[in-house]
């Protein structure tokens, strides 16, 4: 836990600063746009891999290289920066470090069954997502001080030292199974299995990972379009914009903390389509009612909803999987959502040259409604058919 929470402080750092720097640098929002566009395309391509490397090698040291990679990138990417070497060099850097972050989350959440069993992933899981929710916040504050007080470069190569302290976290946690760990044997897997469709049919996690990729593009609407909502159609200024951003967290950190202390198992229960749905209504919202005070009503709600399925999502992989197999699992999902999230991407930026961004909410918002309905009726006519109620509830 001390481990995920020092490590996100350290990468909304560096997502949140790159961003800055990009926008300081060129003037142009396209250019903060394309930044995160590289960042996805990295993660996309990386996804697989870096479940299979998870598989195959100890996790514990797996992660402790990916954090020692991202200080790397961070310090040679101050470095770059500081010598004014031009605009190409934060892409390179978000590219290599997305392909390190993407290696290390991966590792990190295989580790989680194999350490508690997969009774304890819900609160565990929960955990960590709090966690990860309060480095955030602990994040957006640091790196907004050190770009207000010491250069770019400077800055960017300071932040390389949150990794280290993230690696040697994980250096003083012992990689030991729960009471009862039975460790797998298998001949090492083939690379051809790091992304493969039998990792999702296998499990049945079909309709988890359509889950998934619907409820990580809801993140990637609100990422591209929330600056225009809010000084476009709210009228707002970036207080607004921050209140709106406070309201997601608030959401996040109180689902997060309802069911890391088993508060939520009942809120769980009521399952993951119903997760999907929810944020769907909040979304639908924001086109129907565009006010400021009924708009942070509803970021709440997104930001609890949007993290219920995000523990949701990984409890059911942990519980369906094998722990020799999830983190090619892991890799496969990551790998079809990223791409949904790419083209998502794609569509805003053609769409939002004609229609406002509360048009996008709300027609998204209504497709994963209707998405969460149909699945809801495939489950119930054909219980068999890749899923079954089970697969999408965390009990």
């Amino acid at each position: 836990m001390a481990a995920m929470f020092i490590s996100n402080i350290g990468r909304n750092a560096f997502f949140a600063g790159m961003a800055w720097i990009a926008l300081v640098e060129t003037n142009s929002l396209q250019a903060v746009a394309l930044l995160l566009l590289v960042s996805s395309l990295a993660e996309f391509l990386s996804s697989g891999v870096s479940g299979y490397l998870a598989d195959i090698f100890s996790k514990r040291r797996f992660a402790l290289v990916s954090d020692i990679g991202r200080s790397a990138v961070l310090l040679a990417t101050g470095l770059l920066e500081a010598a004014g070497l031009g605009v190409w060099v934060l892409f390179l850097s978000m590219a290599i470090y997305s392909a390190f972050d993407r290696g290390y989350l991966t590792a990190m959440q295989a580790m989680i069954p194999r350490l508690v069993g997969k009774d304890g992933v819900v609160a565990v899981n929960s955990a960590s997502y709090l966690m990860m929710q309060s480095g955030n916040f602990v994040g957006a504050l640091l790196v907004g001080w050190l770009l207000h007080t010491v250069p770019r470069g400077t800055a960017l190569a300071m932040l390389s030292g949150i990794f280290v302290m993230s690696g040697v976290a994980i250096l003083f946690h012992r990689e030991a199974g729960y009471a009862g760990f039975q460790p797998l044997t298998e001949p090492a897997p083939s690379w051809r299995q790091a992304v493969a469709w039998r990792n999702v049919t296998e499990h049945r996690l079909l309709m988890v990972t359509i889950c998934y990729s619907a409820i990580l593009a809801v993140g990637v609407l609100i990422n591209t379009l929330l600056s225009g909502y809010v000084l476009k159609e709210l009228q707002g200024s970036s207080v607004l914009f921050g209140r709106l951003e406070s309201g997601w967290a608030l959401g996040s950190v109180a689902i997060c903390l309802c069911l890391a202390i088993g508060i939520g198992a009942g809120l769980a229960g009521r399952g993951l389509l119903r997760h999907l749905a929810g944020s769907g209504l909040a979304l639908l919202a924001l086109l129907l009612l565009s006010h400021p005070i009924l708009s942070f009503a509803m970021f709440v709600l997104l930001g609890a909803f949007y993290n219920a399925c995000r523990v949701a999502v990984d409890v059911e992989i942990q519980r369906a999987v094998p722990l020799n197999l999830i983190g090619r699992a892991k890799g496969t999902v990551q790998t079809i959502a990223t791409g949904f999230g790419l083209l998502i991407y794609a569509l805003v930026a053609v769409v939002t040259e004609f229609v406002s961004a509360s048009t996008v909410f709300g027609a998204y918002g209504l497709f994963i409604i209707v998405v969460s309905c149909v699945l809801a009726l495939v489950i119930r006519r054909n219980p068999r058919d890749g899923c079954t109620e089970a697969d999408i509830h965390v009990e």
